[in-house]
C-alpha cells in the first residue's frame, strides 16, 4: 500500500529550515530550555533575522530559580516537568502579546534534558514539546516527545538535540499535513545511531484525526526507535516509564484475528508466572502482546498499516497493551527488555510448541556472532521464563503437544533438557484443551469467506469489533448475534 511515506523528504539544513521560520513574521514565540543548553533557540539566532521568529528564549537550570518560574516538581527532567514550562511560557506569550494575535500563529518551544556523564553512568535523555496554533486565534495544539541522546560527547548530544527541535518546529508548520511525513522528518539530517524517539503524544485540533497507534507504527518503521508501547485506549507509552518497575508477560503473534486461544494463553500463563513466583504481585506485572515488523509485512517497505490497524483495533477492545518492534529473533527483543528491566523483575515468555522449536533450531542463528548459545542466554540470564502453551496440529491428530514433544535436533537437546531442568521452560496447564484446535488462519477464511460459526471460536469484544468494522474482509451489514439467538 503506497503512502505520503513515499514522498521525498526535505533536503534542507537545520539553519535553512531556522531561516525559513524566522521570514514568516506570522510565526511568533518562547523558547524555555533546560538541562541541554539552548541549542534550538540558538540555531534560530545564528540562522538569521530572529526577530521574526523568537519572542524570548531563557534557561532557568537553577532548581530555585525553575520552581519559582514553574513550580515544584518530583523531577526536573520528565514529562510532567514539560507541560508545567508549556503551560507557564504560553500563557505569557498569549497574555503579554494580545495585540498580534489578530495575525500571528502564537507558540511556546521547551525541553528539558539530561545530558550522558561518563563520571555518573548516566544515560543522556530528556523530554522536548511545542504548543503551538495551527490558525491565527484557534486553539492550541501540543505535542510531546521523549528522546534518547546515544552520542558520548556532551557537545554531539547539544548538537543533535538542537537539530530536532528545529525539525520538529518546522514539522509542526511545514509537515503538520500527515504523520508520514512528520514523523520522518524529526530525523531529517539525523542519523538513528544518535538519537531515539521512543514516545510521542499530542493533541489538539491539528491532530484530531492522527492516530497515536498509527504514529507508534510509524516510529518503528522509519527508525526512531526500536519499539514502542502503546495501551487499550491508544495513548503511546515511554517504555522505561511503563516497565522499567514491573515483571513483564510477554505474548508475540499475528493476532489476525484474536482468538480464544491467545486469551487463554495470557490467562492461563498468568496464572502459572505468578504461582511459579508467589513473591511477585499481580499489580507489578504487565501483560504486552507484541506485533513485530516481519508479522505485519515481508518488509518495512510493504508494512500495510490498515491491516495493523485492525489487528490493534481488536488488541484494544480485550484490554492489552502492545509493543510494537523491529526485532524478529526473540534474543534480541529480550535484550532489549532486559535493558529496560530493573534488577529482580522477572520476564515471562508465553509461546506455543512450534515457536519453541524455532527458537532452539540453529538456521536461525547462522552469522550471527556466537550463535544458537550465545542468542540462548537469555533464557539462562536473569529471570527470564519460556512458559510454553500446549498444541495440537491437524496432522497430530488428537495428540496434545507440550514442551517435551517439542522437535529438537540431537546436537542441541542437551541444552534444551537443561533449561527445561533449571526451570526456565515451563508448561502452561489449562483447562480450555477444547480451544487447542482453533487455528487463526482457518478463522480467518471462514471470515473472508463469509462461511457462518466462526463467532464461537472468538472473543464476544473480537466479533462485535469485526462485524462492525468489516474487519478483515468481513462483509458489511453482517448481524451481531444477540441473547435470543
Amino acid at each position: 500500500m503506497k503512502s505520503d511515506s513515499d514522498r521525498v523528504l526535505h533536503t534542507l539544513s537545520p539553519r535553512e529550515k531556522a531561516f525559513e521560520l524566522n521570514l514568516k513574521r506570522s510565526i511568533y514565540g518562547t523558547f524555555a530550555e533546560i538541562g541541554g543548553g539552548q541549542e534550538v533557540a540558538h540555531l534560530f539566532f545564528k540562522a538569521g533575522q530572529a526577530s521574526g521568529t523568537v519572542a524570548k528564549a531563557i534557561s532557568a537550570y537553577d532548581m530555585r530559580f525553575s520552581d519559582s518560574i514553574y513550580g515544584p516538581c518530583k523531577s526536573y527532567v520528565s514529562e510532567d516537568r514539560l507541560k508545567q514550562i508549556l503551560d507557564k511560557e504560553y500563557h505569557l506569550l498569549i497574555k503579554r502579546l494580545t495585540p498580534r494575535a489578530k495575525s500571528t500563529l502564537f507558540f511556546a518551544f521547551a525541553n528539558t534534558i539530561q545530558m550522558a556523564s561518563s563520571r555518573n553512568n548516566y544515560v543522556g535523555h530528556g523530554w522536548i514539546g511545542i504548543r503551538f496554533q495551527s490558525h491565527v486565534n484557534a486553539e492550541p495544539n501540543d505535542f510531546i516527545a521523549h528522546v534518547t541522546l546515544k552520542e558520548k560527547s556532551s557537545t554531539a548530544q547539544q548538537r543533535t538535540l538542537g537539530i530536532v527541535g528545529v525539525n520538529l518546529l518546522y514539522a509542526c508548520y511545514q509537515d503538520q499535513q500527515s504523520p508520514h511525513v512528520f514523523v520522518p522528518s524529526l530525523l531529517e539530517g539525523i542519523s538513528a545511531e544518535k538519537i531515539e524517539i521512543d514516545m510521542m503524544r499530542f493533541s489538539g485540533p491539528r491532530f484530531q484525526y492522527w492516530d497515536h497507534r498509527l504514529l507508534s507504527l510509524l516510529m518503528v518503521k522509519h527508525g526512531l526507535t526500536n519499539a514502542t508501547i502503546f495501551e487499550a485506549n491508544g495513548n503511546i507509552l515511554q517504555p522505561y516509564e511503563t516497565i522499567s518497575q514491573k515483571n513483564i508477560l510477554l505474548l508475540r503473534g499475528r493476532f489476525k484475528p484474536v482468538t480464544k486461544v491467545i486469551t487463554d494463553m495470557v490467562e492461563s500463563g498468568w496464572k502459572a508466572f505468578h504461582k511459579e513466583s508467589p513473591n511477585k504481585s499481580p499489580k507489578e506485572t504487565i501483560v504486552l502482546l507484541e506485533l513485530s515488523l516481519k508479522e505485519l509485512a515481508s518488509s518495512k517497505e510493504s508494512v500495510d498499516e490498515e491491516d495493523f490497524i485492525e489487528r490493534a483495533d481488536l488488541l484494544c477492545a480485550l484490554g492489552y497493551s502492545v509493543l510494537i518492534s523491529n526485532f524478529a529473533e526473540y534474543y534480541k527483543l529480550t535484550r532489549y527488555l532486559s535493558a529496560i528491566m530493573s534488577e529482580g523483575k522477572s520476564l515471562g515468555i508465553l509461546l506455543g510448541v512450534r515457536a519453541l522449536e524455532k527458537i532452539f533450531d540453529e538456521k536461525y542463528y547462522q552469522g550471527t556472532t556466537g550463535g544458537l548459545l550465545k542468542a540462548l542466554s537469555f533464557i539462562h540470564g536473569l529471570n527470564h521464563y519460556l512458559y510454553v502453551y500446549p498444541t495440537k496440529f491437524k496432522n497430530t491428530g488428537s495428540k496434545i503437544l507440550r514442551a517435551r514433544d517439542s522437535q529438537i535436533s540431537e546436537r542441541v537437546k542437551p541444552l534444551f533438557d537443561f533449561f527445561v531442568q533449571e526451570k526456565r521452560i515451563l508448561d502452561i496447564p489449562t483447562k480450555n484443551l477444547d480451544r487447542l484446535s482453533i487455528i487463526s488462519d482457518d478463522i480467518l477464511s471462514m471470515i473472508q469467506s463469509e462461511n457462518t460459526g466462526w463467532e464461537q471460536y472468538l472473543p464476544e469484544e473480537v466479533v462485535d469489533k469485526i462485524k462492525k468494522n468489516a474487519l478483515f474482509g468481513c462483509p458489511l451489514n453482517v448481524p451481531l448475534e444477540t441473547d435470543d439467538e
